[in-house]
């Protein structure tokens, strides 16, 4: 079975490839209910406020195809990160796939975590906790296709001083990719996070999700800098959730 957007096909995004992605039953489960709703998605159309000005009517889908398991590959790309200072913690996606996760010690005997959230026994509680219900094709599609979703979520309390880089590296031809980054900062907690999204020189589209959760008197700040090739397409979504007294 194939997806499809008011009976426009999406040929490489079938249900197999959805289904096939790795994760606990209720990871599966979120995304069975994404790809069963791109049947009452309508595409995006320049006739939209939010694409008005956009080269939305140039975005080909059948060019790109999501990926079904991590590809192989001989690029090298240098990251340096020195700019950032000191990091708590650093952590590489690649593809949509984590290839990298560190955490300062100290920070993660306070509680804090940073990885995959299927690794986490409460991960179901976190993600969507910003966006309860894709919005558009795209928010289907990253639900229903991204293949690891990193949580990184700072306990009640905790101060954290030092930025956590999420770098979020592209490299694979012709690939629709689906990362996504869950952020919890708990009451009366600090974290800085800043993303970092960058690629090699290849033609592919990248649709990141961040979706962010600041409780009570916590204080998030995130940044993102962008070092994209000229020929990637990226449409990027962002939601935050605060509670009283918090900022972001």
């Amino acid at each position: 079975m194939m997806g499809s957007r008011r009976g426009i096909a999406l040929k490489a995004f079938t249900a197999d490839v959805s289904a096939g992605l790795p994760g606990p039953e209720w990871l599966s489960e979120i995304r069975r209910k994404a790809f069963e709703g791109l049947e009452d998605v309508d595409p995006p159309s320049p006739d939209e406020e939010v694409w008005r000005y956009s080269r939305i009517a140039d975005l080909d889908l059948d060019g790109f195809a999501p990926l079904k398991r991590q590809r192989a590959s001989n690029s090298v790309v240098e990251r340096d990160l020195s700019a950032f200072g000191e990091m708590a913690g650093v952590v590489v996606i690649r593809n949509g796939w984590v290839v990298e996760n560190t955490l300062e010690a100290r920070l993660a005997e306070a509680g804090m975590t940073i990885g995959p959230i299927a690794d986490l026994d409460d991960g179901s509680d976190h993600l969507g906790s910003a966006i309860d219900f894709p919005v558009d094709l795209f928010g289907h599609l990253n639900r229903a296709y991204g293949p690891e979703p990193v949580a990184i979520v700072v306990p009640d309390g905790l101060q954290v001083d030092a930025p956590v880089v999420v770098v979020v590296l592209t490299d694979a031809k012709a690939s629709a990719l689906f990362p996504r980054v869950i952020v919890r900062c708990g009451a009366a907690a600090s974290l800085t996070v800043v993303e970092l999204h960058t690629s090699t020189d290849v033609a592919s589209l990248v649709v990141p999700v961040l979706e962010a959760t600041v409780d009570r008197d916590g204080h998030l700040r995130h940044a993102l800098v962008q070092e994209m090739g000229p020929r990637i397409w990226q449409l990027a979504h962002q939601a935050f959730k605060v509670g009283q007294s918090g900022t972001v």
